[in-house]
């Protein structure tokens, strides 16, 4: 056993709000040792990132660590002037911030953003400076260093950003690193990069990393210890592979339950976590967890437990679930290949209410010429599906294949520059503007951020009023009651009829973006990214709301993610986009279980696990190619480690593989002849 890096010893950090004083970290203690990784997780509001913020001393105003140790290296942060903290902040240790949109300056040269540490923290020379730049952008991934680090952040992607971000943070080549959330915005194949290179500098540079996240999958598969948080306290902490095997805290055990990925069918219900955290100003008597804990005694409510347990597996839990590995949080057995009944399949028996034909997007190209330019950027380039009663089509891919564009279109905020789009049975678009604004009724947007999608001005009310004024829709009595009734739908309580966005949680906000969509009784609904950037337990609340809205209303959803184990979960069908273009689609578990084009194969295995130590494929390497030059050919042959010479000079054709499942690839990983037996499902033959 090494010495501790890190130690934190019973910190205590306080906030003012107002009138009252918010304790956001009560009586946290954890160590950090040289080369460890530890991960902190926990729901939003639970005190992860104010813990990273008071080891660093980058505490919000009015935040203030008023009790505890943070000792680094021999000396004791918290008692640190702000001068001594600024000479150890950046040098010793390092931190990524969650959006480096916000983290950068966008004034400055990335040049400019990563040499500012060294000369503040070094006497380096120019030339060794430059030197040392140049290493790390080279270090942490970026092509071409030399000739990019005098671009501006806003010219980088989102995952260049954040290696952008990672230089900044690695470039004084500190002793421990510091990473919150660095990867909750980025695709599954940029995250999967992301996580590997601060996995791999952690080895070469010995450095100790906290990672702090919501992402169980992100803990799985790269910390060695984790500690889980509730409340501003610490619920429970264990190695790893231990704590994913056999979680002793209710709290932890209710967080893996409501993982889409670990659900017993596909069909049921996901498990999820009642009620919201307590309110850390005025927190409960006992244990904080007990008000949502099914287990909860009278003992539970009055005694708060002590953090315990044998060995490095401790736990603040009276009522603990068992020790063993079969304990109900543990992964249960999915549906297996031979019997899908809990995939719909005779889908093509129901009558479509959506229909995308052969839609193309495109918009001029940057740096056009204002007269006559003709180069464009396409955006979608021919994309076909169908959309069946009351069923969810998944849409994934990385950011920047089309997704979000065909998701304006099919809501009519954008027009097609081709193709047809009809929504029961009538063409969108060859409508007048009236008729367009009337047809916009059947298909609505539910927006990834509800909170930027929403009048700041308007309370919920005027939120939901919104849409029926528009429409008009009733007079103000009858839209009353159809607020009301819409609040009741969604499970908000009346009373936050008059609160405005800003002052509900992320999941109360998303519960009205739904409210909102369904004013106008649609068919469809456009869900793009909804619970990207919710907490576990709250995406699960979701999920389950939104298909119990589709039961009562016979809805369809387009729900467009890169969270595949969601789109799994919540999809009759699912679509994979790669640049503009539907490279397959098929029933959800197929599609999952049994990809046909390489780039799916890859999406899933770049996706994380919550099986710590868990076998992985090679994930898709490269960036996404410019859509104002696509490759010829199959468009993913840049990035596929099947390619030939003829992927450069055909472009596939969408071919069936199996009953309902298509893929475009000249060498498919697999072609899976099935035949249906009876009702019981579908079986494979060989």
């Amino acid at each position: 056993m090494t010495t501790p890096l890190l130690q934190v010893r019973d910190l205590r950090t306080e906030l003012e709000a107002g009138v009252d004083t918010v304790v956001a970290v009560d009586g946290v203690s954890f160590d950090v040792r040289p080369r460890e990784a530890l991960g902190i997780v926990g729901e939003s509001g639970c005190g992860k990132s104010m813990t990273a913020f008071s080891i660093m001393g980058l505490l919000p105003p009015g935040g203030t660590v008023t009790a505890g140790e943070i000792m680094f290296a021999g000396q004791d942060l918290a008692k640190m002037s702000p001068a001594q903290l600024r000479r150890v902040r950046g040098h010793d240790i390092g931190m990524v911030f969650q959006d480096p949109m916000t983290a950068l300056n966008p004034t400055m040269t990335v040049f400019d953003q990563v040499a500012e540490p060294l000369r503040i923290h070094t006497k380096m020379t120019r030339k060794q400076v430059r030197e040392r730049v140049v290493e790390t952008l080279h270090l942490v991934g970026i092509p071409r260093p030399e000739e990019r680090m005098s671009a501006f952040p806003h010219q980088f992607s989102g995952g260049l950003r954040q290696r952008v971000a990672i230089a900044i943070a690695l470039v004084c080549q500190p002793k421990l690193l510091i990473a919150d959330e660095p990867t909750t915005a980025l695709d599954v194949t940029i995250q999967r990069q992301i996580l590997e290179l601060i996995d791999d500098l952690r080895s070469r540079l010995d450095m100790a990393v906290i990672l702090v996240t919501h992402d169980l999958g992100v803990i799985a598969g790269n910390t060695d210890r984790v500690a889980v948080m509730y409340a501003g306290k610490i619920a429970e902490i264990a190695q790893t592979r231990t704590l994913f095997d056999a979680p002793r805290h209710r709290y932890t055990g209710g967080l893996f339950a409501a993982l889409p990925e670990r659900a017993a069918n596909l069909r049921a219900p996901l498990v999820s976590i009642p009620g919201t955290p307590p309110d850390l100003a005025h927190p409960p008597a006992g244990c904080r967890f007990a008000p949502r804990c099914p287990a909860a005694t009278d003992e539970c409510r009055t005694a708060q437990p002590p953090l315990e347990g044998a060995g490095s597996h401790q736990f603040a839990c009276i009522h603990p679930l068992p020790e063993t590995s079969s304990s109900p949080t543990k992964r249960t057995a999915t549906i297996p290949v031979a019997g899908y009944d809990a995939v719909p399949l005779p889908i093509g028996a129901r009558k479509d209410v959506l229909v995308v034909d052969q839609v193309r997007k495109d918009y001029p190209a940057p740096g056009s010429s204002l007269f006559g330019g003709k180069q464009r950027v396409s955006a979608v380039a021919g994309v076909s599906l169908t959309v069946a009663e009351s069923e969810t089509f998944g849409l994934v891919g990385e950011s920047g294949c089309g997704k979000s564009t065909i998701a304006r279109m099919i809501a009519a905020l954008e027009r097609p520059s081709q193709g047809r789009i009809e929504v029961l049975g009538a063409d969108l678009f060859a409508a007048s503007k009236k008729d367009l604004r009337r047809r916009r009724r059947d298909v609505q947007l539910m927006f990834q951020d509800p909170a930027a999608s929403m009048d700041g001005r308007l309370r919920a009310t005027g939120v939901l009023r919104e849409p029926l004024t528009i429409q008009g829709i009733g007079n103000r009595e009858s839209q009353n009651t159809d607020i009301a009734t819409l609040l009741d739908q969604v499970g908000l309580p009346r009373r936050f009829a008059d609160r405005y966005p800003h002052e509900l949680s992320g999941g109360q906000r998303q519960r009205l973006a739904l409210a909102r969509a369904l004013a106008l009784r649609p068919k469809v609904i456009v869900a793009d990214e909804p619970v990207s950037a919710l907490d576990v337990s709250i995406q699960a609340q979701i999920l389950n709301l939104m298909r119990e809205l589709q039961r009562e209303h016979e809805l369809s959803y387009v729900f467009v993610s890169h969270d595949l184990s969601v789109v799994r979960y919540l999809s009759d069908r699912i679509g994979v986009m790669y640049l503009g273009k539907l490279v397959e689609y098929g029933p959800a578990e197929y599609v999952y279980r049994t990809p046909v084009h390489p780039y799916t194969q890859g999406l899933i295995d770049s996706a994380p696990t919550t099986e710590p130590g868990a076998v992985r494929g090679e994930a898709i390497r490269g960036q996404l190619p410019s859509p104002m030059d696509p490759p010829s050919g199959c468009r993913f042959r840049t990035r596929c480690p099947r390619a030939q010479d003829i992927c450069a000079e055909v472009e596939p054709d969408l071919l069936e593989h199996a009953p309902g499942q298509r893929a475009a690839c000249h060498f498919p990983l697999r072609s899976l002849p099935l035949t249906v037996v009876g009702s019981e499902g579908v079986e494979r033959v060989s």
